[in-house]
């Protein structure tokens, strides 16, 4: 190769370079941590098949949703429905890039070691609550407000309450069931199968069950738009589908 190539080919790899960069995007994610472990798994997959990278912040999504509220800066938002909606309304996401893109049921959560537990029909997880010196259940999230409507259904919340372990932090109905302190944890199905110390007991039977729809958004102040809305893509895409499947989720 002659000088004059050598150099033309430097060159043209600079300009390679400098475009791959110009395109190449930090896509700030704000999510509830029922997502945590579909999009921790989908993260370097992303990265790899894009250029961009991704920024997440996991938390519950009542106090993430009064982050947004307050200013906290985003690309793209994983909330529930009604949270875009109120974003929308309030010019914080662009109303046509909201997407629905998963969704859980609630499940109980033991210890790895625990006996086993019969959960199967309203009757045997009454039994079963009843029999546990501590459940814990998020205070704020949408298993927390899942887990007083099952014990309200089943017409023993009041003999719940006095063992009733209230848990602030994101995933903490889980975390406190794996740290020993609550026997049993009402969770998302996504937030209690990833966890190695725990074990899944079983879903919500029959019509105890529900589910948490988790919708994507992308921040009408982003100066990532193109950027973002790839993400969203992605995630609605089919390589998502076995990782939400493997987590205890379905894709939409």
């Amino acid at each position: 190769m002659t000088a004059r190539n050598f150099r033309f080919s430097v060159a043209c790899a600079a300009l390679m370079l400098a475009s791959f960069a110009a395109t190449a995007a930090e896509i700030k994610v704000i999510s509830s941590v029922g997502m945590r472990a579909v999009l921790e798994e989908l993260q370097p997959q992303f990265e790899r098949a894009t250029p961009h990278k991704l920024v997440i912040t996991f938390g519950t999504a009542t106090p993430l949703k009064r982050q947004i509220d307050e200013g906290a800066a985003f690309d793209v938002t994983v909330l529930t429905p009604p949270m875009l909606a109120d974003l929308v309304k309030s010019g914080k996401v662009n109303a046509g890039s909201v997407a629905n893109v998963a969704k859980s049921g609630v499940g109980l959560a033991a210890r790895k070691d625990a006996a086993p537990l019969d959960i199967g029909s309203a009757e045997a997880l009454k039994r079963t609550l009843l029999g546990a010196k501590s459940v814990a259940h998020s205070k704020e999230g949408q298993s927390g407000v899942a887990a007083v409507r099952v014990m309200e259904t089943l017409g023993i919340a009041g003999d719940m309450k006095p063992r009733i372990v209230l848990e602030t932090r994101p995933g903490g109905s889980v975390s406190a069931v794996a740290e020993g302190k609550a026997e049993l944890g009402f969770a998302l199905l996504s937030e209690i199968v990833p966890v190695a110390d725990v074990k899944l007991v079983g879903p919500m039977p029959g019509d105890l069950q529900s589910y948490t729809v988790f919708t994507a958004g992308v921040s009408s102040s982003t100066k990532e738009a193109a950027a973002a809305q790839s993400f969203l893509e992605f995630l609605r895409g089919p390589g998502a589908r076995s990782a939400l499947a493997a987590k205890g989720m379905e894709g939409m």
